[in-house]
């Protein structure tokens, strides 16, 4: 999946992905956003734009809950995540990395582990 994402530019030739409804509802006072697919072209897009657009999407709804964090006064200074799930995509990796304009630093662990790491860090 990441190499096809990958032969697709940046924006997915107008193809969005709104990943909201998989718990994101708690960000929203409770309210069900839901997920959507916006501007697909069954003639013009592909999988690899469908790839692409999932985890571009993904990254605005991390971006989003770390504006959230930051009107509490949280503000992370790096990202710290295992070598694992959406963090093993190069592309997930650097857009994330541009929204945020924050290093991220990938540690060899899964996520019960990684959550044990993280707890001995502070923003």
């Amino acid at each position: 999946m990441n190499d096809l994402a990958e032969k697709v530019s940046p924006g997915s030739d107008g193809l969005s992905i709104i990943p909201f409804g998989n718990g994101a509802e708690r960000i929203f006072g409770n309210k069900d956003a839901g997920a959507k697919i916006m501007g697909i072209n069954f003639n013009t897009h592909s999988s690899g734009h469908l790839f692409r657009a999932a985890q571009e999407g993904i990254v605005f709804s991390f971006r989003y809950g770390l504006d959230i964090m930051k009107e509490t006064g949280i503000i992370p200074s790096v990202i710290r995540a295992g070598d694992a799930n959406m963090f093993q995509s190069r592309i997930f990796q650097e857009a994330l990395s541009c929204m945020i304009d924050r290093e991220i630093h990938l540690f060899n662990t899964d996520g019960s582990i990684g959550a044990a790491r993280g707890s001995r860090y502070r923003l």
